[in-house]
């Protein structure tokens, strides 16, 4: 027994040889406590090994027989160190194969209690189980209080390498699964290190430097530490097994690659079943459905949802109540099932507004999915302040749908206003510009956008903003406003890429990309199109189209180019709606978009034609007439110049009505 205790810390496998012996002999002498305490340190040595779990059901059935003994004598007379010998296995047994059973949490708090002893900090950083139970049953609150205390331990120098392996492992995996990714980067990188020179923990090692690499998105990083791992995992180890297959899985997700994602998802649940880890098997589970989510196989999605929610490990571990429900949404998002999936969002909103859960590589790794869901989510106002705050701490991108009509709900980091009057917003608030400032970042950032804002020719630019300049100065003065106006909105927004400049699309919102959207969406309507929709798309471009494109700004051909251009696409687009909306024998909502337009553009003469039917539909012909006299004052104050013939001709009608 002694032999196998003292190597638990540095060659778990020999000591789990020397347990087995030593059990032998306790269970000849009827030996019972020797038994026990035998039993808690093979847990130990079983659970770091790593290979399978379900060879721990014997060594269980001895704890379970003397646990509550255990418990009962402890509470009378405390043994420090008889508790630093057995809790460690007791609860990593516990937690990993018995998370559900009132047992376990009556251990998570005696370990918590240990945790302030003055005693071996390399004993207490065993209890590193704890940490993991307190994050399946989302006490993060508590999870907290505990990371602090072993990272302060941990940053003992003289702790054997396989012991703050154990606690480096935990670290990553919780951090990981919380979003924390410069933490978790650092814990993976010191597993690395402790490790080096001794292949079996290299390879656990290089799945944590994965796991890592995978929560910060860092798809090159990840695949490189897939490769080491994959050279020195042992393939008898089914843990190791289903861990590098769930790892390939996400990191295909990540490279949407959705055929190998089910390929190798399906693996990790076939190794995760043999695991004998129910954790391992249940979040295999979810990666299976999330796959076949995104390769259309709705109903093998399905099954394997219903599979998660009737597997045991489900009842306890509120985290995977998190992930499972935001894949539901994400399958019935992908069904355009609309009921089905804002029903799921609120149980997944409701688990994170309970214990503070808000992260996920499965999610995060696919595509938009977690923009889209945080979109659906503030659109149909799903505690939409938590949303908001998703968004913000995780910096999610926008999704494809952002630049429709939930654009305006979206949180983007840059707003950039060019219709009517020009403005930027940071995070909400106004952009405070110096009066000293050049204009010339502002210059580039408008004649960018009148251009297209997307893969706009650096050379292009910098002839038309530095016209008298050579080409070498002319590109060092676009370096330089370059340079000016990242400072000023923010690095990461303003793209240069193959001697382009663009826009970054995931964080910078402009309400003329949104106005040309949604005026592409006219072209998209069917004869069946309800007046509700027609009539919604034109308030949305309405609101948006405040006026011309950078109004008073004509410095530049190009802005020029771009402002005629838009308002002749908003005039024929709203004109097309209006139409619309007149063939479908709705005169009503007709009148108001053409009078919405008119308030925009009082010149559009053929706009007050419109009107000036409709209304006549209506019987309200002494409006009508008001229209062509407006109309007709407008021109003459304006422009100098008579209604046309047709407007005229119209009017004419009127007066003899």
């Amino acid at each position: 027994y002694w032999c196998g205790v003292c190597q638990l810390a540095s060659n778990p496998s020999a000591a789990l040889i020397e347990l087995e012996h030593a059990q032998r002999g306790f269970a000849a002498a009827d030996d019972a406590t020797g038994s026990f305490q035998t039993a808690a340190a093979a847990a130990d040595a079983i659970v770091f090994i790593g290979e399978r779990l379900d060879v721990l059901e014997p060594w269980i059935a001895l704890l379970s027989a003397h646990a509550p003994v255990y418990l009962a004598q402890r509470h009378a007379h405390a043994d420090m160190a008889l508790d630093l010998r057995v809790l460690p296995g007791l609860l990593a047994a516990y937690v990993n194969r018995r998370t559900a059973d009132p047992l376990t949490a009556r251990l998570a708090d005696v370990a918590e209690g240990l945790l302030d002893q003055p005693l071996a900090a390399s004993q207490r950083i065993l209890l590193a189980s704890l940490a993991t139970y307190l994050m399946w049953t989302g006490q993060l609150a508590r999870l907290d209080r505990i990371m602090v205390k072993i990272d302060r331990m941990c940053a003992v120098q003289d702790t054997a390498a396989a012991t703050r392996l154990r606690w480096y492992g935990v670290g990553v995996l919780i951090r990981s699964l919380r979003g924390l990714a410069v933490e978790a980067l650092a814990d993976a990188q010191a597993a690395l290190d402790v490790s080096a020179g001794q292949p079996a923990m290299m390879a656990k090692a290089h799945l944590l430097m994965v796991l890592a690499a995978l929560s910060a998105r860092d798809a090159e990083r990840a695949r490189k530490h897939l490769e080491e791992a994959a050279a020195l995992i042992v393939p008898s180890s089914p843990i190791d097994t289903t861990t590098y297959g769930f790892q390939r899985g996400l990191l295909a997700l990540l490279d949407g690659d959705w055929a190998a994602a089910q390929r190798v998802m399906d693996e990790a649940l076939t190794s995760g079943r043999a695991s004998g880890w129910p954790l391992r098997e249940h979040i295999a589970l979810l990666g299976v459905a999330m796959a076949a989510t995104q390769n259309g196989r709705f109903d093998l999605a399905e099954a394997m949802l219903q599979e998660a929610r009737s597997h045991p490990f489900y009842a306890v571990c509120t985290w995977h109540h998190w992930i499972e429900a935001l894949v539901a949404a994400h399958l019935a998002d992908r069904q355009h099932d609309l009921p089905r999936c804002l029903a799921a969002l609120r149980r997944a909103f409701a688990v994170s507004r309970a214990h503070g859960f808000d992260y996920g590589p499965l999610l995060y790794c696919c595509g938009d999915t977690m923009s889209r869901l945080c979109a659906l989510a503030m659109a149909h106002g799903i505690d939409a302040p938590l949303a908001l705050a998703i968004v913000r701490r995780h910096a999610l991108p926008a999704p494809a749908s952002a630049l429709g009509s939930a654009g305006e709900q979206w949180p983007w980091p840059i707003r950039i206003r060019c219709l009517g009057h020009f403005a930027i917003e940071c995070d909400g608030q106004a952009l405070a510009q110096s009066r000293k400032e050049s204009r010339k970042p502002l210059d580039l950032l408008k004649l960018t956008i009148a251009l297209g804002g997307t893969a706009v020719r650096a050379d292009r630019l910098a002839a038309l903003l530095w016209p008298d300049m050579p080409g070498d100065a002319a590109q060092n003065s676009f370096d330089n406003a370059i340079h000016r106006l990242r400072k000023l909105v923010g690095e990461r927004h303003i793209v240069v890429q193959s001697g382009a400049l663009s826009l970054n699309p995931a964080t910078c919102w402009t309400d003329v990309a949104a106005l040309e959207a949604c005026l592409r969406e006219v072209d998209g309507l069917t004869a069946a199109a309800a007046p509700a929709t027609v009539s919604g798309i034109a308030e949305r471009a309405l609101a948006l189209y405040q006026g011309d494109f950078l109004a008073g700004d004509d410095s530049h051909p190009d802005v020029l180019v771009a402002r005629n251009r838009l308002r002749a696409m908003f005039l024929r687009q709203l004109a097309a709606l209006g139409a619309r909306l007149e063939a479908q024998g709705q005169p009503e909502p007709a009148a108001r978009v053409y009078r919405r337009v008119i308030e925009r553009e009082p010149l559009a003469e053929d706009i007050v034609r419109h009107l000036i039917h409709c209304l006549l539909q209506r019987g309200l012909r002494a409006e009508a007439y008001e229209a062509y006299r407006n109309c007709r004052q407008q021109l003459s104050v304006v422009l100098g110049i008579r209604p046309s013939a047709e407007t005229e001709a119209l009017a004419g009608t009127l007066r003899e009505g």
